[in-house]
Protein backbone atom coordinates (compact mmCIF):
# COMPACT_ATOMS: atom_id res chain seq x y z
CA UNK A 1 0.00 0.00 0.00
CA UNK A 2 1.50 3.75 -1.23
CA UNK A 3 1.60 5.95 1.76
CA UNK A 4 1.63 9.61 1.67
CA UNK A 5 3.91 11.92 2.80
CA UNK A 6 2.06 14.11 5.41
CA UNK A 7 4.79 16.79 6.63
CA UNK A 8 8.30 17.32 5.45
CA UNK A 9 10.73 19.58 8.13
CA UNK A 10 14.06 20.81 7.61
CA UNK A 11 16.53 22.22 10.38
CA UNK A 12 17.64 24.07 7.21
CA UNK A 13 14.62 25.43 6.56
CA UNK A 14 14.10 29.55 7.21
CA UNK A 15 11.10 31.66 6.00
CA UNK A 16 12.33 34.93 4.10
CA UNK A 17 15.52 32.65 3.32
CA UNK A 18 17.35 32.00 0.32
CA UNK A 19 18.02 28.24 1.39
CA UNK A 20 20.61 27.41 -0.89
CA UNK A 21 22.41 25.47 1.59
CA UNK A 22 25.38 27.86 1.63
CA UNK A 23 26.90 28.92 5.01
CA UNK A 24 24.78 26.71 7.31
CA UNK A 25 25.96 23.77 9.11
CA UNK A 26 24.66 20.36 9.23
CA UNK A 27 21.05 19.88 7.95
CA UNK A 28 18.48 17.37 9.40
CA UNK A 29 15.26 16.64 7.46
CA UNK A 30 12.68 14.57 9.14
CA UNK A 31 9.69 12.83 6.91
CA UNK A 32 6.43 12.25 8.58
CA UNK A 33 3.86 9.60 6.22
CA UNK A 34 0.20 9.60 6.79
CA UNK A 35 0.56 6.27 8.89
CA UNK A 36 2.91 7.55 11.70
CA UNK A 37 6.00 6.55 10.46
CA UNK A 38 9.09 9.15 10.54
CA UNK A 39 12.21 9.06 8.68
CA UNK A 40 15.42 11.32 9.97
CA UNK A 41 18.36 12.31 7.87
CA UNK A 42 21.56 14.04 8.68
CA UNK A 43 23.60 16.13 5.58
CA UNK A 44 26.86 17.36 6.21
CA UNK A 45 28.88 19.23 3.67
CA UNK A 46 32.46 18.24 2.65
CA UNK A 47 33.48 21.29 4.47
CA UNK A 48 31.50 20.38 7.60
CA UNK A 49 33.13 16.56 7.73
CA UNK A 50 36.44 17.90 7.09
CA UNK A 51 36.18 20.05 10.20
CA UNK A 52 35.02 17.54 12.15
CA UNK A 53 37.72 15.26 11.16
CA UNK A 54 40.41 18.07 11.99
CA UNK A 55 38.88 19.03 15.58
CA UNK A 56 38.94 14.97 16.25
CA UNK A 57 42.74 14.29 14.65
CA UNK A 58 43.95 16.64 17.03
CA UNK A 59 41.11 15.60 20.10
CA UNK A 60 42.53 11.71 19.43
CA UNK A 61 38.42 11.11 19.38
CA UNK A 62 36.86 8.93 17.18
CA UNK A 63 40.44 7.23 16.47
CA UNK A 64 42.13 10.58 15.18
CA UNK A 65 39.59 11.47 13.54
CA UNK A 66 39.16 8.26 11.41
CA UNK A 67 35.32 8.68 11.59
CA UNK A 68 32.09 10.69 12.94
CA UNK A 69 29.11 9.83 14.32
CA UNK A 70 25.71 11.74 14.21
CA UNK A 71 22.74 12.04 16.16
Amino acid sequence: MDELIRHIYSSAWEEGVDNDGAGIGPADVVVCLTNGEKFVASFFSYDQIAELRRVHQASGEFLHGAYFWSK
